[in-house]
């Protein structure tokens, strides 16, 4: 379960579909984006969305306007300054997290009091003996639920997959961080087992939380798609030659994620081209356009719409480069991201800005190059660096079978079959993802063959 509709939620319906393809009867749930109860499907997957009572319109009206000023105000700031490092209010969060009293939840959160609220009532409904829980905001959900069902004499095992480090989020106010982080401090200890996006997020959670087991890792990594459905390539929906230097980011687009300083590095790279690949168009869109046209770049600024997880990979292998240019925060410094792993499964050398997590796997495994958060012109350096060295750089990558497999969703799902091992028991007879990664595997290597011939 997860705070948001599930269906457009790649890592949880990654996880849905897989679990239940390992035997497992799984129900996801989420909340309904209009507010009232629905059932839909992924697949063979049942989702329920939640009912979700709306707040006052007082309520509406004060959340709204603060929300707005508040990311209104980061946002100018960071556009204005330019920032590589997002120290956020590290020292203000200190203080909140010293005196709770400052942060009561009951308050600051609000909207994930009233998510709990939902949710519990569809778990119990569906007295589930595992509940999974993506992010923070339903964990006490999920721990509350498990400890009345304890009391009723019937065991639930609690998961809780930890997509980012609360402490360091980069774009939430800081009295909001604290108050997650209190969260998370009050029932962490109470779950079963931890799962997490890295290997340094999973030190962080151990250290932090004084965890008496290393959180599993499971990686943001695509899933190989074994229908074959063509996908029309990136470089043909942006409208950019064969043969023309073309880079790639993918992913959602806010300052903090650094997308600017590719644009401001554009003058420095004439012949390249740049496509960002985004949900819908919006003011960040309109504002990095405005950007690259000031400097006289525009024509080398694309947009590209959004296609479905599995077709990410086929879709932008036309490419030259991936990027991913996020902005220094303590966050981001320990994210192995999905776009990360998505350029791997395409082949694409891949530019990422400092953060140490990408940085290292960059430099350790020799997949591009690296450059400093927020600096245009080593990010220019950078990418005439990796384009200098592509052909080598994409051979490697290519001949590395290994290195795919490692970041690729079929490696992922060992880890997944031996988490439900532990929490619910042996694993059904019935198991339809070896069969699948198979024909993956077959697909794959037809595929190789019908190249090389």
């Amino acid at each position: 379960m997860s705070a948001n509709a599930v269906v457009h939620d790649a890592r949880v319906v990654k996880y849905a579909t897989t679990v239940a393809g390992l035997g497992h009867r799984v129900t996801a749930v989420g909340l309904s984006p209009t507010g009232a109860r629905t059932e839909t499907t992924l697949g063979a997957v049942p989702v329920v969305q939640a009912a979700l009572q709306r707040p006052t319109a007082v309520a509406r009206i004060w959340t709204r306007l603060t929300v707005r000023l508040g990311r209104e105000l980061r946002t100018r700031r960071r556009r204005d300054g330019g920032h590589a490092l997002l120290r956020g209010s590290g020292r203000r969060i200190e203080v909140y997290r010293r005196h709770p009293w400052l942060v009561p939840g009951r308050l600051v959160l609000r909207d994930v009091r009233r998510q709990e609220r939902a949710i519990a009532v569809e778990l119990r409904r569906l007295r589930p003996g595992v509940v999974h829980v993506h992010d923070i905001y339903l964990l006490g959900a999920a721990v509350r639920f498990a400890r009345a069902s304890a009391r009723d004499g019937r065991p639930v095992r609690v998961v809780y997959d930890a997509h980012e480090y609360v402490l360091g989020l980069a774009n939430v106010a800081p009295r909001r961080v604290a108050a997650l982080r209190l969260l998370e401090e009050r029932f962490i200890s109470a779950v079963d087992r931890v799962v997490t996006v890295s290997d340094p997020l999973a030190d962080l959670l151990q250290r932090d939380h004084g965890l008496a087991e290393r959180p599993l890792v499971v990686l943001n990594a695509p899933v190989e798609s074994a229908s074959g459905a063509a996908v029309r390539p990136l470089r043909e929906v942006a409208g950019v030659a064969a043969g023309t230097p073309l880079l790639v980011y993918a992913g959602g687009l806010v300052v903090e994620r650094g997308v600017q300083t590719v644009v401001d590095a554009l003058p420095e790279l004439p012949g390249v081209q740049l496509v960002v690949v985004v949900n819908r168009p919006g003011s960040m869109t309109r504002w990095l356009q405005a950007r690259a046209t000031a400097l006289g770049v525009g024509d080398q600024l694309h947009f590209a719409p959004f296609v479905p997880p599995d077709q990410v990979a086929a879709y932008i292998s036309s490419a030259t480069l991936g990027l991913s240019p996020l902005l220094r925060a303590p966050n981001h410094d320990v994210a192995v991201t999905n776009k990360f792993c998505e350029y791997l499964a395409a082949g694409l050398p891949i530019v990422t800005s400092d953060t140490p997590a990408q940085a290292a796997l960059v430099r350790e495994l020799d997949l591009g190059t690296v450059h400093q958060a927020g600096d245009a012109a080593d990010c220019a350096r950078a990418v005439r660096a990796a384009l200098a060295d592509h052909d080598r750089l994409a051979a490697r990558m290519r001949a590395d079978s290994e290195l795919r497999h490692r970041f690729s969703w079929a490696a992922q799902v060992e880890v997944i079959r031996g988490l439900y091992e532990s929490v619910a028991g042996a694993t059904p007879v019935r198991d339809i993802l070896a069969s699948r990664q198979d024909k993956v595997r077959a697909t794959a290597r037809d595929e190789h063959d019908r190249r090389e011939n």
